[in-house]
C-alpha cells in the first residue's frame, strides 16, 4: 500500500497513519517520504511494515555513507541528517518523562550531541565464514552475514585492521565471531569466539564518554561522601577522587583486585547494589551524593529497597541519574519525585549516532534533609 511518513518514532522507525487510523512503523523511512510498504506484523494498536519502494523521497533525507545500510543490522538512521537524529532522541526522552508523569517543560536541558557522527566506535563484533570468504555483520533480524569492506561507525584503526582479520579468519574451520577493540594508546586486540565484551565493559564511544564524565563531574559538589552505584570500574567516579573524602563504587562487575594506584579513600565493592546497600552501615557523613547508572531495565523491582536504604543510611542530598533506556529512566526519575526529590536538571547525550539509542541524564535534589 502507498503511505506518507509523517514522523519518526524514538524506536527508530518512520511512522505512517493509514486511512483506517491505524499506525504503522516502517524502518528506514523519513518524515515526508512517500513510499509503498508491506504490512509484516499486526498488533492490537499498531502494525509493523516494511519498505518496498521509495516513491518520493523526503527533502530531509541524506545519502547513507555505508553501502551495507538497510542490510546490516547495525545502523538504523544513516538516511537522516544527524541534527534530526539528535532532535528525535531529545524529544523521545521528554516524551518518556511526560508519559511517566513528569512535566519537564521548565527544566534546563543540557544537549550533548556527538561531535563525530561516524567512525566513533572503539569496539565492533564481526562474523566471518571462511568457506564463503566473508567478514561482516549479521543482517537485520537474521544470522546471515552481510560482507563489508569497512564499517562507517567504527574507528579507523579498527577498519585498518580488517585485512589482517580476514586473512586470519580464512584459516578457521567454521563460522566464527571476532570482537575487535582499539585501546586509548592505539593498540588493537581481538577476541576470537569469546563472549561479548570479552575484555570487560567499556563505553564504545570514547569521545562522548569524556563528555558524559565531564557532565557528571559538573553536577556534584565537593563533599564528604560519594556513592557510585552500578559504577562498574569507576567510569564516572574515578575522576572525582579529589572532590570527596570517601568514595564507594558498587557493582557486581567491579574489579576483583584493587588497582594499586588508587588512594585509600576510593573503594570498590564487588556486589549487587541492592544487597550492598542493605548490608552497609549507616554513613557518618552529614549527607551523601549519589551517582546511579543502572542497567537498561533501570532499578525495577529493587527501587524501593535501594531508595529506602539510601534514605535511612546515607541521607542523600542529590542523585545524578544516568539511563540508557528513556522509559526505564523516566520511570525511575518519577518514582524518586514521589519520595521527596525534585528534578532540577536534565541532559541528553548521544553515545550511538546513526542509531536510536540515547543516554538520559538527570539531577535530583532532595527537598528536606535530616
Amino acid at each position: 500500500m502507498k503511505v506518507t511518513i509523517h514522523d519518526v518514532a524514538r524506536g527508530g522507525s518512520g511512522v505512517a497513519r493509514l486511512e483506517s487510523g491505524e499506525i504503522v512503523f516502517v524502518p528506514y523511512t523519513a518524515p515526508g517520504d512517500e513510499a509503498t510498504i508491506k504490512i509484516t506484523e499486526k498488533n492490537k494498536n499498531y502494525s509493523q511494515g516494511e519498505l518496498v519502494e521509495l516513491l518520493t523521497p523526503s527533502p530531509s533525507r541524506t545519502e547513507p555513507l555505508c553501502p551495507a545500510f538497510q542490510k546490516c543490522g547495525g545502523c538504523a538512521w544513516q538516511h537522516l541528517p544527524y541534527s534530526q537524529q539528535f532532535e528525535i532522541k531529545k524529544n523521545g526522552v521528554l516524551h518518556a518523562l511526560k508519559r511517566a508523569g513528569i512535566d519537564a517543560s521548565n527544566i534546563a536541558i543540557d544537549e550533548l550531541p556527538a561531535a563525530s557522527p561516524y567512525f566513533y566506535r572503539n569496539r565492533i563484533q564481526l562474523r566471518g565464514n571462511p568457506k564463503e570468504q566473508t567478514l561482516g555483520f549479521y543482517e537485520r533480524n537474521s544470522t546471515r552475514i552481510i560482507a563489508i569492506e569497512d564499517c562507517k561507525i567504527a574507528r579507523k584503526e579498527l577498519n585498518n585492521a580488517l585485512p589482517q582479520i580476514r586473512e586470519e579468519g580464512s584459516k578457521k574451520d567454521s563460522e566464527y565471531k571476532v570482537e575487535l577493540e582499539v585501546l586509548p594508546n592505539g593498540e588493537i586486540r581481538a577476541a576470537w569466539n569469546m563472549k561479548h565484551a570479552a575484555f570487560g565493559f567499556r563505553q564504545v564511544n570514547d569521545e562522548q564518554n569524556l563528555e558524559l564524565q565531564k557532565w557528571v563531574q559538573n553536577q556534584v559538589e565537593t563533599g564528604e561522601h560519594l556513592l557510585d552505584l552500578f559504577g562498574g570500574a569507576g567510569n564516572l567516579s574515578l575522576g572525582l577522587i579529589s572532590k570527596f573524602k570517601k568514595i564507594d563504587c558498587v557493582d557486581i562487575g567491579s574489579p576483583k583486585e584493587r588497582p594499586s594506584d588508587l588512594p585509600p579513600h576510593f573503594q570498590f565493592h564487588r556486589s549487587a547494589t541492592a544487597s550492598w546497600l542493605e548490608k552497609a552501615p549507616t554513613s557518618r557523613a552529614k549527607f551523601t551524593q549519589v551517582i546511579l547508572d543502572p542497567p537498561r531495565e533501570g532499578l525495577g523491582s529493587d527501587f524501593l529497597k535501594i531508595e529506602s536504604n539510601l534514605n535511612k543510611k546515607f541521607n542523600p542530598e542529590r542523585i545524578v541519574l544516568v539511563g540508557c533506556d528513556p522509559d526505564s529512566f523516566a520511570r525511575d526519575a518519577f518514582r524518586f519525585t514521589q519520595k521527596g526529590y525534585h528534578l532540577v536538571k536534565l541532559g541528553v547525550l548521544d553515545l550511538f549516532p546513526q542509531t536510536p539509542h540515547v543516554e538520559s541524564l538527570a539531577v535530583l535534589k532532595r527537598t528536606t534533609l535530616r
